[in-house]
């Protein structure tokens, strides 16, 4: 059986977002000035859009973010509006609960600096 420490458990948000290949990057780069964002991840993907025809796959972008509840609706309205997702066939994103999410920070460059030197 499982047991977890609930100290160190929070609620969280997930974002998806389908979009045109080669943004997400730039999404990342923007959400990580708004510092909001627990973690995230983008993976390539193929669409085939509104054609379903076989062999007619778009190349394109998924980014899923974890995000803290009260910065979900800001997020997921910047990753919309950055993500061009009305503009773009094959678009989407959706938003669900994340029950247990753990907090996990790098150490600061700085510490690992002080470290290597001693």
């Amino acid at each position: 059986m499982l047991h977890l420490n609930h100290d160190n458990l929070y609620q969280a948000k997930m974002i998806v977002c389908v979009m045109s290949r080669g943004l997400s990057n730039q999404v990342v780069e923007a959400l990580y000035e708004k510092k909001h964002i627990v973690i995230s991840e983008s993976l390539p993907v193929r669409n085939q859009g509104s054609t379903m025809l076989q062999n007619r796959w778009i190349e394109m972008d998924m980014l899923k973010v974890i995000v803290m509840p009260q910065y979900a609706d800001d997020i997921f309205e910047f990753i919309f509006q950055q993500g061009k997702v009305a503009e773009t066939e094959g678009s989407y994103m959706f938003q669900m609960n994340v029950p247990w999410a753990t907090h996990f920070e790098l150490p600061a460059e700085e510490a690992l600096n002080t470290a290597d030197k001693d």
